[in-house]
């Protein structure tokens, strides 16, 4: 599967830029609001801001990116972080919010 090949690709790159972290306490992605247009809605980015994959209103996205979707569509907030415990919601002055298990 395709995407199941870019999630890895994407830990390992991951893991190589955060090699003090657990797997548990690195970001897995970032998901945003897509300005492409109907029908896209969301993307999903790599930690460089670079976008992998972008997802149309009804094409759902793997977890546990769909988590983010609504939050990434909220205009308070410029990107979500997804973690495997929960998402970080960054707005555009910086300021962050954690949603999900333990900080």
């Amino acid at each position: 599967m395709a995407d199941r090949e870019a999630l890895n690709s994407l830990l390992e790159e991951i893991g190589r830029e955060f090699p003090d972290l657990s797997l548990d306490q690195r970001p897995l992605g970032i998901v945003s609001t897509c300005h492409l247009g109907a029908p896209y809605q969301v993307h999903v980015c790599d930690l460089g801001g670079e976008i992998i994959e972008h997802y149309e209103t009804f094409r759902p996205m793997p977890v546990p990116f769909e988590g983010a979707r609504s939050l990434a569509l909220h205009p308070s907030y410029a990107f979500i972080e997804v973690y495997v415990d929960g998402c970080r919601a960054v707005s555009g002055d910086g300021a962050v919010a954690w949603i999900g298990g333990p900080a």
